[in-house]
């Protein structure tokens, strides 16, 4: 189903998301759209490491919309 996820920063949308609680992981799958401000990203999956709050998109194809602050 549908999946949405909202930080202070963030809003990430999704197909499906995996959580794994004991490497603090998540993985979203399926048309991932990360929303930052005006800022939009789009693609296949987004990794998120919790622990040191980096994102990565991959899975193919990734498409971005940036506004600079």
């Amino acid at each position: 189903g549908a999946v949405k996820i909202k930080t202070d920063t963030q809003d990430i949308t999704g197909n499906k998301a995996l959580f794994l609680l004991l490497k603090d992981e998540l993985t979203v799958t399926g048309n991932v759209t990360v929303v930052q401000d005006k800022t939009v990203l789009k693609g296949p999956q987004l990794f998120v490491d919790l622990k040191t709050k980096r994102t990565r998109m991959a899975g193919g194809r990734v498409k971005g919309r940036f506004t600079p602050r």
